[in-house]
């Protein structure tokens, strides 16, 4: 059993007594006094436990926002990486274009198809 049902169990036993003794009597006033303890206490137990789930709530937002600006940086930063890449890797081929047409020239030959293809695309292009 918790804490708050053996208080709200007291709160009722006392009550029970508190009916029995007679209005008014030295006896009433103090049950009466014990029975307004108890249901305070019981009051400040529950709004403890009221600002508890408030304060998970809290955490669990928290978290969630956490989680959220996590993957809102890796976005970030796998957008500038393409956008890196997307300015790069032109610069690349057109670097590595050009030495092969230099290379081109001076053999005569290109060894690989792949190579074949880029530099007719390049040399129809200048044509």
């Amino acid at each position: 059993m918790s804490v708050e049902s053996n208080l709200r169990e007291e709160v009722l036993l006392e009550l029970d007594e508190l009916n029995k003794a007679e209005f008014g009597s030295e006896k009433y006033k103090t049950g009466v006094s014990g029975v307004m303890q108890l249901t305070d206490r019981l009051i400040e137990m529950s709004k403890m436990d009221s600002e508890d789930e408030k304060l998970e709530l809290e955490r669990q937002k928290l978290e969630l926002e956490n989680l959220k600006f996590e993957e809102d940086k890796k976005d970030r930063k796998t957008k500038n990486r393409i956008n890196v890449l997307s300015t790069v890797l032109p610069s690349v081929i057109a670097v590595v274009g050009g030495a092969a047409m230099f290379i081109y020239e001076e053999r005569g030959s290109i060894t690989s198809q792949t190579g074949r293809k880029i530099i007719d695309k390049y040399i129809f292009r200048v044509k």
